[in-house]
């Protein structure tokens, strides 16, 4: 399994592929659907997917559902398992595998999808981020080797450093 953080960057990029509000939405009630029943269950954490697809079904169209849980598999976040079960009701020669589905990164939960209002604001701060260090760099254009990266990690770093500073008063009144 992945570790705590390399878990948040691959959930973040996953939401960050969704296309819509609506879609993060549901991709973060199946992913807590996932979470609850391992939780429930950790001695066998697989979901069949009818199951799933009963669980849903007033909520999120079936073709939704697959494609984000598809779109989950290759991101890494679930893992989908097909078997052929055959019991005193299968039809003979069955040939049809059963599909179960279960989480399969180490995740909090419960999964929260980032708002709308909260990626702009993060898109607007690497925005400035990009501009603060081409900035630098035109300053700094006689110095072939400077880094603003480097300059920027020094100033985090510094110990006892007041991060306030950095902090838009507009932001302040906001949170």
């Amino acid at each position: 399994m992945a570790t705590l953080g390399d878990t948040e960057i691959i959930i973040k990029s996953f939401f960050d592929s969704r296309k819509s509000n609506k879609t993060r939405k549901e991709a973060a009630e199946i992913i807590n659907f996932l979470i609850a029943r391992f939780q429930k269950c950790p001695d066998y954490p697989f979901v069949q997917a009818k199951e799933i697809q009963a669980h849903f079904k007033d909520v999120i169209p079936d073709s939704t559902l697959f494609r984000q849980l598809a779109d989950m598999e290759r991101k890494g976040i679930v893992k989908r398992e097909e078997h052929i079960e055959i019991s005193e009701t299968s039809k003979a020669g069955k040939k049809k595998p059963s599909v179960y589905y279960r989480i399969e990164l180490s995740i909090k939960y419960p999964v929260e999808t980032p708002s709308d209002r909260a990626l702009g604001k993060i898109a607007k701060r690497y925005k400035e981020l990009a501009i603060a260090k081409r900035l630098l760099k035109d300053c700094h254009k006689k110095n072939p080797n400077y880094d603003p990266d480097a300059a920027i990690k020094t100033i985090f770093d510094e110990e006892n450093s007041d991060y306030a500073r950095f902090i838009p008063e507009d932001e302040e009144k906001e949170d």
